[in-house]
């Protein structure tokens, strides 16, 4: 039913003149796509200089403030490590040792220099797939990668939507090569350079390569899994020490949706086959039967990484989308380089370049069947102001912010203001200065019956103020607007103000939250609290 509402929509909004647009697209992408790479590559020439590359994160400004969530906690293991403990995470004195799956080597490029990280990584991937030039010809993997180089696919995650992962992926073609080829001493040796990129590329691969041990009814691929997990078991061994570490493993389980009773909040949308999904699945089913039809068998790796890409989005969310996505376009490509068959390349085509406007996570009405011509996005003026704003706090102190009850729904968390809460966040976490909720604070109260912390009426923020020991508020209204005169009538004293308004300019017009434009105020808690 889903699907069908999906489609309604989809011709509400368009009306058909724009849906027969999309209906050309693969063959539009193949002469816009070039286009708009080097328009954005062109714009991508200011990080040459080697300055401020941490203030650009990313290509757009919701990815760039989104991003910042793994700044800070990047930041809190470069300052206690991944046995300490952070004062400035979740409700306070947090264990770092639940941040077993993040690599750290990746996490600080990402955190130092994300923009450029990720278009380095991305295109070190697309060099890699060079290694086919010994098993195929060499035409068509140069044809292929000339392919790769042109699909939304690739500009997408090069310019859109990936993330510290990236580096992982470097090393996923080299990992492929090896395990169609039964190289597994190469294919162990990329999979162990990858565990410093990402635990999600290591987790992904070692199901395949688990799958290809079975099929194959043979143990020795299971030997190209020792380096890499070995080196990963290292990441556990902080946690192994906890004594808490079946709760902590319980709410990672609460987290990413894999247990959803007695919890305070459920997702409802994470898990939802919508449009989107079922327009990616039938890009996948069409692969997989081309394979099947050309060579009579189905590629198990391939349906492998499908049968993950179902569970991921309709059971389980162990994974992003963007992680999901490359996945099944990393794998498409050794499959087609390995058949070395012109018409399965057509197929691959349909792949990798998906419509450019279900290609990015950005809003549909955008852009349709040309991707977006994008450029590095600088925090640098948010972050500032936002130093400023913050700055009659004091060491080791702490903030509320004032927030809506979400009533339960996970995705109401943060009043649709998610992406710019970041900024704050980790502003707060350079100054030592605890500010929340966040995430962490979410999910260590995501508990039947846990304590409250939301409300933005006076008497709410009162009482949590009291319950969370809190010296600040920062409140919310619409850009514009005074503020009511209720909050000094109680007592708070207004400190300093912040109003998204004045960088609206910079977004572009593609404002990175869908709620209205807010101003913030910093109060002083009243005297008597």
């Amino acid at each position: 039913m889903n699907f069908i509402f999906a489609l309604k929509e989809v011709y509400q909004k368009f009306g058909w003149k724009k849906i027969i647009r999309m209906l050309f697209y693969p063959v539009t992408v193949i002469f816009t796509t070039p286009i708009r790479l080097v328009q954005t590559l062109w714009q991508s020439r200011i990080l040459l200089d080697g300055k401020d590359w941490q203030y650009y994160q990313h290509f757009k400004a919701r990815i760039s403030l989104t991003s910042l969530f793994y700044s800070t906690r990047a930041l809190n293991l470069s300052r206690y490590g991944r046995s300490g403990k952070s004062p400035t995470l979740a409700l306070g004195n947090y264990s770092l040792a639940r941040c077993f799956h993040y690599s750290l080597f990746s996490l600080y490029a990402y955190w130092k220099a994300g923009a450029v990280t990720v278009l380095m990584s991305m295109t070190g991937w697309w060099i890699l797939h060079l290694f086919w030039v010994d098993t195929s010809n060499i035409g068509f993997v140069l044809i292929t990668m000339v392919s790769l180089l042109i699909s939304t696919t690739f500009y997408a995650n090069a310019f859109g939507i990936q993330n510290y992962n990236s580096i992982g992926w470097i090393f996923s073609p080299i990992i492929l090569f090896g395990i169609i080829n039964n190289n597994w001493l190469i294919a162990g040796f990329a999979l162990f350079l990858a565990s410093f990129g990402s635990f999600t590329v290591v987790f992904l691969m070692n199901i395949i390569i688990i799958v290809s041990a079975v099929y194959a009814s043979s143990y020795i691929p299971l030997f190209a899994l020792l380096p890499a997990n070995l080196k990963l078991l290292f990441h556990f061994y902080p946690f192994l020490l906890k004594e808490n570490k079946a709760s902590i493993l319980i709410g990672v389980l609460k987290a990413i949706g894999f247990i959803d009773t007695k919890v305070k909040y459920k997702r409802s949308i994470s898990k939802k086959f919508d449009l989107r999904s079922f327009y990616y699945a039938l890009l996948y089913l069409q692969f997989l039967y081309v394979v099947y039809y050309l060579t009579g068998e189905v590629s198990i790796i391939f349906l492998t990484g499908l049968i993950l890409f179902f569970i991921n989005t309709v059971f389980l969310r162990f994974a992003d989308q963007q992680s999901m996505q490359m996945l099944l376009f990393t794998v498409a490509v050794a499959v087609t380089l390995y058949l070395n068959n012109y018409f399965l390349l057509i197929s691959l085509w349909f792949l990798i370049s998906p419509l450019p406007a279900l290609a990015f996570s950005f809003r549909l009405e955008n852009f349709l069947d040309i991707v977006p011509k994008l450029k590095p996005f600088s925090l640098k003026n948010i972050l500032n102001g936002l130093e400023n704003f913050l700055s009659p706090v004091n060491l080791n102190e702490k903030i509320l912010m004032a927030f809506d009850n979400p009533n339960n729904i996970y995705e109401k968390i943060f009043d649709d203001y998610r992406t710019i809460y970041e900024a704050p966040l980790y502003i707060a976490a350079k100054r030592d200065i605890h500010l929340l909720p966040d995430w962490w604070a979410v999910f260590e109260l995501n508990y039947e019956n846990a304590p409250e912390i939301w409300g933005r009426d006076v008497e709410s923020v009162k009482k949590n103020i009291k319950q969370w020991k809190a010296d600040y508020v920062i409140i919310y209204q619409k850009a514009g607007t005074e503020i009511d005169a209720q909050w000094q009538n109680s007592g708070f004293e207004i400190l300093n103000k912040f109003s998204w308004a004045d960088y609206e300019h910079e977004f572009d017009h593609n404002k990175p939250f869908k709620s209205a434009t807010p101003d913030w105020w910093l109060l002083k808690k009243p005297r008597f609290l």
